[in-house]
C-alpha cells in the first residue's frame, strides 16, 4: 500500500471483500468471520484509523464518515484490477460508511450489507436518540469508559437509565487526554460524529438492488435494528436479519460469515461485476451447487417478500440448501430430468431445474427458474426459459407445466409473455406457515 492509502490487510483468495469494522475501525475481534469468509473471498479489512498499525494512542481528530468512505475506495482502487468492483460488508459505524461508499463511489462496489448503521437521524425521534450519544460522551469525560458504556448499552436497548450522584462533581476529568483504548476513541471521536449522517436517499435508491440491510436477530426492538429497518424501507432496500445482536460479528462468527456470503451475488473470478454481457447457458455439475444454492436463496428472498412469511424467508441458509442442490445435479439424467444454469463472466446468475411431471411421462414440469434480483428485466430469465424449452424438446416431451403463486404477479406476468397460460389447476402452498393459491401453468412444446 502507499503512504497516502489508509491501512489494511489482505486474507484469503476470491472475489474482493472489504470488511469496514465498527467502532473506531479497529478489526478487534473480527478474526473468526474473516477466517471463515477466506475460504471464498479475498478479505480485505480496512482499518481507517490505523488502529491496529501502530496509531493507537497518538492524537486523534473527530472523525468524517466520508473520510472513511473516500479511505475505502482508495483501499480498493489498490486492490482491485481496472475498473472492477467489490463487495462491502460494513458493521455499526463501518455500515455507515459503506452507505455512503455505496453513495459517493457505487462504481468500485458491486453489493453492499451494512450491519445495524446507527444513523439514527432517519428515525422520527432522532434528537431523543442523539442526546443519548451526548450522555454517552460527557459520561465518558466524567467517569470514565466503564460508566460510559453502561450508559451507551442502556441507550441502544432502550433500557432505562439514571445518571449516578458523582457525575458533574468529579474535580478532574476522569478520562484520559489522548484515548488509548478503541472503545475510547470510539466514544470521543466517532460515535456523535456518525449518527449524526444524513443518508441521500435520493443517490441510494437507484442503487437498492445492490443494498442490503440487516440487524441481529437478538436485538430485535433496540435502536440500531430499528434504525437499519427503517433504512431499508426509505432507500427501499432489502432487510434480513443475522445471527445475534449489534456485534453479532463477533460472537457468532462462523454463522454470520454463513449468512453474509448467502447475501452476495455468487461470482466466480474475483473484481468481475455482476452483468448480462456474454451469457451463456450450459448443463449444472456438482461443483456448482454453490452457487446454484446462493442464486435460489438470494431469489426467493426477493421474490417471496411480502408472500411468505419473513421469518421463513430470514433462515433461508445457502449451505443447506447446497447439499440438496449437489444431489438433484448429480442425479440428473440429462436432458429429461436436470439442471440449467445461466454463466457469465462474473459466475452463475441463474438457473433452471426440470424433470417429467407426475401427470404422464410425456409431459414435464418446470421445478424452478431464477435469477438474481440484481439481474431482473435484464432478459437472462428469458435466456434461461428459451434454452430450458430448448432441453425440453430434444428429451421429446411434447408440453411442459409449470406452478406458480397466484400473487407473484411478477412471474405470471413473465410466464405468460413467454406463451405459458393457466390450466385451471390450482394447490394450496403452506411454505412458512402461510396459505397461500398456486396455480399451475402449461404450454406446448415444439
Amino acid at each position: 500500500m502507499s503512504e497516502t492509502t489508509p491501512p489494511y490487510e489482505v486474507r484469503g483468495s476470491g472475489p474482493v471483500l472489504l470488511v469496514i469494522p465498527g467502532g473506531a475501525g479497529h478489526p478487534m475481534g473480527l478474526d473468526g468471520l474473516v477466517e471463515r469468509l477466506a475460504d471464498r473471498f479475498t478479505v480485505v479489512t480496512y482499518d481507517p484509523m490505523g488502529l491496529s498499525h501502530g496509531r493507537l494512542g497518538e492524537p486523534v481528530e473527530d472523525q468524517r464518515v466520508e473520510a472513511w468512505s473516500d479511505g475505502a475506495r482508495q483501499v480498493l482502487d489498490s486492490v482491485l484490477p481496472g475498473s472492477a468492483s467489490a463487495y462491502v460488508f460494513g458493521s455499526s459505524s463501518g455500515g455507515i460508511a459503506a452507505l455512503d461508499l455505496l453513495t459517493r463511489h457505487p462504481d468500485r462496489v458491486r453489493h453492499v450489507v451494512a450491519h445495524e448503521p446507527p444513523s439514527v437521524t432517519v428515525l422520527p425521534n432522532a434528537a431523543r436518540h442523539w442526546g443519548m450519544f451526548e450522555e454517552v460522551y460527557e459520561m465518558y469525560r466524567a467517569e470514565g469508559l466503564q460508566a460510559a458504556m453502561v450508559r451507551l448499552n442502556a441507550g441502544l436497548e432502550d433500557r432505562a437509565w439514571e445518571a449516578p450522584p458523582s457525575v458533574g462533581t468529579s474535580p478532574t476529568p476522569a478520562s484520559p487526554s489522548i484515548p488509548d483504548n478503541p472503545m475510547a476513541v470510539f466514544v470521543v471521536h466517532v460515535l456523535r460524529q456518525f449518527t449524526a449522517y444524513v443518508p441521500d436517499f435520493a443517490a441510494l435508491k437507484p442503487l437498492s438492488a445492490r443494498l442490503t440491510l440487516a440487524g441481529g436477530h437478538d436485538s430485535r426492538g433496540q435502536l440500531p435494528h430499528r434504525t437499519a429497518r427503517m433504512l431499508a424501507q426509505r432507500s427501499g432496500s432489502d432487510f434480513v436479519e443475522f445471527p445475534g445482536n449489534h456485534i453479532g460479528a463477533v460472537t457468532h462468527p462462523v454463522d454470520f460469515a454463513e449468512r453474509l456470503a448467502e447475501r452476495l451475488p455468487p461470482v466466480t473470478a474475483p473484481g468481475v461485476p455482476l452483468t448480462t454481457q456474454g451469457v451463456q447457458t450450459r448443463q449444472a455439475w456438482p461443483d456448482d451447487a454453490s452457487a446454484v444454492a446462493g442464486v435460489y436463496v438470494r431469489s426467493w428472498q426477493a421474490a417471496f417478500a411480502g408472500l411468505v412469511p419473513r421469518h421463513y424467508l430470514d433462515a433461508m441458509d445457502r449451505s443447506r440448501e447446497e447439499a440438496e442442490w449437489k444431489a438433484r445435479i448429480a442425479e440428473a439424467q440429462w436432458p429429461w430430468t436436470g439442471v440449467l444454469v445461466a454463466e457469465t463472466e462474473a459466475g452463475i446468475v441463474g438457473f433452471a431445474s426440470f424433470g417429467p411431471s407426475q401427470e404422464t411421462p410425456a409431459t414435464a414440469e418446470i421445478g424452478t427458474l431464477y435469477a438474481m434480483p440484481e439481474l431482473w428485466g435484464t432478459g437472462i430469465g428469458k435466456q434461461l426459459m428459451r434454452a430450458t424449452l430448448t432441453t425440453l424438446g430434444q428429451a421429446n416431451y411434447t408440453q411442459a407445466t409449470l406452478w406458480v403463486l397466484e400473487d407473484n404477479e411478477r412471474a405470471r406476468r413473465f410466464y405468460e409473455a413467454a406463451g405459458w397460460r393457466p390450466d385451471g389447476a390450482a394447490v394450496e402452498d403452506t411454505t412458512g406457515g402461510a396459505s397461500l393459491n398456486k396455480l399451475r401453468y402449461r404450454r406446448l412444446l415444439g
